[in-house]
């Protein structure tokens, strides 16, 4: 896309310019240089408040030594930068929100840069990156993650703020495999982020990944293919009312966790009212379900299915010659019950409703959906109140000697246990032997 600006000049300024001209720069949605970002880019401007910004500022200077110099590409309001400790670098597109008391800004696109540009010693890394850029569908994480493998050195490391999105295998595999993902934090409870474009603070699933730019390649997930996935059903998004071959539904979401994968008979939806229900939207089939239950249409929504498209529910479609339909349903009930897609999705969503493709509904049948996580890669889960240990103490406690530190109470706690075992035994084997002895005395006597 391109964009033509004209500039304006006021009849002082034009005598300084001998030639005005039409300029026009080759502008991608989250770049227009030295101006701010455009209106769709903005919409990804969520600032980090102070228990996070804190985190991962003091995570980037536990990670790297004090000589490396560290970028804070997405500076934004410095929340991250002030806990950075020197050499350091603030750069942002936008710096109007940057507070002057925290020293020099640059005014810069960071996707747009070269290593050079950041002087000649040892680089790293600390970001809370946009989440979105503009309209494009592709992950910001991915983008700046990509860039960072561009500029950074062999050892190099990247500590950045994701959503727990960019968690999903779809994403890791758009990163550059030399850009090796080594340790992820998740943020357990959704964190507060500052929308300094509709001025209203927003909770966000995230988690704090430490990245390392490697020459060797990391594995990244599997890709499947079609032929990959030779199952005895098709996945479509149908009614049953449309076509004969539905046998039964499965919950694809967005949804609740704990529904991610739901078996639904057909008896249990239905529409209520076909005129009112029966929608054509854009050309296709629309329509709105309810949930059936004994025989009697309730409140709860049982889903929408825009025929051929997309839905919150999928229909499990087979030929008339297909004899084993019983035992089709009774292993995706299995893999319900054990919580297969709930795993799969666990904190891999930014809301709070996560859902599954076709692909993933297939691979579950066939027992390929698992957590990717490359080897080596250290995941550690942080409680809230660790976040907000930071603020009240300032002190450098980070989630793995908190677990250490956990295991070490749980330890004492089984010791005491122990001690309170050996002595109740201890109590109960006197009493037997005093049950014992009066046993012995009544028969002497």
């Amino acid at each position: 896309m391109y964009t033509y600006i004209l500039l304006f000049f006021t009849p002082a300024e034009s005598k300084n310019i001998t030639k005005i001209e039409f300029l026009y720069y080759k502008c991608l949605t989250h770049n227009v240089k030295m101006t701010g970002r455009s209106k769709d880019a903005k919409r990804s401007q969520f600032f980090t408040q102070k228990d996070l910004a804190m985190f991962v500022g003091k995570l980037i200077n536990k990670s790297v030594d004090n000589d490396i110099t560290v970028i804070d590409p997405c500076v934004g309001g410095g929340a991250i930068y002030q806990y950075i400790r020197e050499p350091r670098i603030a750069a942002d597109v936008d710096t109007s929100y940057f507070p002057k008391k925290l020293g020099d800004v640059e005014t810069r696109d960071f996707l747009q840069t070269k290593r050079t540009d950041y002087g000649s010693g040892a680089l790293a890394v600390c970001m809370n990156p946009p989440f979105k850029l503009g309209k494009k569908q592709t992950s910001g994480v991915v983008d700046f993650l990509n860039k960072c493998d561009e500029i950074l050195n062999k050892g190099e490391i990247v500590v950045s703020i994701a959503s727990q999105a960019d968690r999903q295998e779809s994403k890791i595999m758009q990163v550059k495999p030399t850009l090796h993902l080594v340790k992820e934090y998740i943020i357990l409870k959704a964190q507060p982020f500052d929308d300094k474009v509709k001025n209203k603070t927003v909770p966000v699933n995230v988690c704090v990944q430490v990245w390392e730019k490697q020459g060797a390649r990391q594995v990244r997930p599997k890709k499947y293919k079609r032929k990959d996935l030779n199952v005895p059903f098709d996945v479509k998004y149908e009614h049953h009312t449309w076509i004969d071959n539905v046998r039964f539904y499965i919950r694809n979401g967005p949804t609740s966790q704990k529904l991610l994968g739901e078996v639904i008979d057909k008896n249990a939806l239905r529409m209520n009212n076909w005129f009112e229900n029966n929608i054509v939207e854009k050309g296709r089939n629309k329509i709105k379900l309810k949930r059936v239950v004994n025989g009697k249409v309730v409140e709860k929504s049982g889903g929408t299915i825009t025929q051929g498209k997309s839905g919150t529910i999928m229909a499990i479609t087979t030929s008339e010659k297909n004899t084993n339909v019983n035992n089709i349903r009774e292993k995706f009930e299995d893999l319900y019950k054990t919580g297969v897609f709930q795993d799969f999705m666990k904190y891999r969503k930014s809301g709070t409703n996560p859902s599954i493709t076709i692909n993933e509904i297939k691979r579950a049948y066939l027992g390929l959906l698992k957590p990717f996580a490359p080897s080596g890669l250290v995941v550690v889960d942080v409680p809230d109140n660790v976040l907000k240990n930071y603020t009240a103490n300032e002190t450098i406690r980070f989630p793995e000697d908190i677990v250490v530190e956990k295991r070490t109470m749980v330890k004492e706690q089984e010791a005491k246990e122990e001690v309170k075992a050996k002595k109740a035994n201890a109590k109960e084997e006197v009493a037997v032997k005093a049950v014992k002895t009066r046993q012995l005395l009544k028969l002497k006597f």
